[in-house]
């Protein structure tokens, strides 16, 4: 449900870390009250599937335009 949530709210890219800890709350919240470990896992899966390959994306697409 939260991955369906942050596909059905349009966002930029920043924006989105915030919409699926806000969604990641509201559902995962039912079941537990550890906030900031739902932020915590929301800001990392974010991280590991979004922003590393954007990194590392960027370096080789600069480093080929060279």
């Amino acid at each position: 449900l939260t991955y369906f949530i942050s596909s059905v709210i349009p966002t930029f890219t920043f924006a989105e870390i915030g919409i699926r800890g806000t969604a990641a709350i509201f559902f995962i919240g039912m079941f537990s009250s550890n906030i900031v470990g739902i932020i915590s896992a929301t800001a990392l899966l974010w991280i590991i599937n979004l922003a590393i390959p954007a990194i590392i994306g960027s370096v080789l697409f600069y480093r080929t335009k060279l």
